[in-house]
């Protein structure tokens, strides 16, 4: 996470799943950290435009791991890892999980039959990785019917 979550009322409430906002622009991805980074823009109730986006992270050498992140503001408010590594008390569980939402450190492990399964260790299909992006937008109360999906760059940036 970026930073942890502000007492901005904005902010609060668009890290709850009611936030009520539409992502719309082109998926076009560009290199960041080793990775590939999509980015579109969020029309969200009290911001202006260019302060909320949603984004979509792909690691090349780690391709069954997307992170999906809703950034209002430059501060991560929701971010969906799928078959991320999160601590579950005192030991590291890696399951999709959504954390961000207040308290910062809230962590929801997600099933298999509440969020798409990305086999873990294989090559994934940009089918796939709408679906998830699809399926995160969705978690975080985002409509992304006007985003332009575009299959993310194969190897590395």
């Amino acid at each position: 996470m970026r930073g942890t979550m502000p007492t901005d009322s904005r902010l609060w409430a668009l890290a709850h799943a009611n936030a009520n906002a539409t992502a719309y622009g082109d998926m076009d991805w560009s290199p960041i950290n080793a990775s590939w980074r999509a980015r579109v823009e969020v029309a969200a109730e009290h911001f202006d435009s260019g302060e909320v986006f949603l984004e979509m992270i792909v690691k090349p050498g780690r391709p069954d791991e997307p992170t999906v992140s809703l950034v209002a503001l430059d501060i991560c408010c929701r971010r969906v890892d799928v078959n991320g590594t999160h601590r579950d008390g005192d030991k590291p569980r890696r399951q999709t999980h959504l954390q961000g939402e207040p308290p910062p450190n809230f962590v929801q492990w997600l099933e298999p039959n509440e969020f798409p399964v990305v086999a873990a260790a294989g090559t994934v299909d940009g089918r796939t990785y709408e679906h998830v992006f699809g399926a995160a937008a969705k978690l975080m109360g985002v409509d992304v019917s006007s985003v332009v999906w575009q299959d993310p760059p194969e190897g590395r940036p």
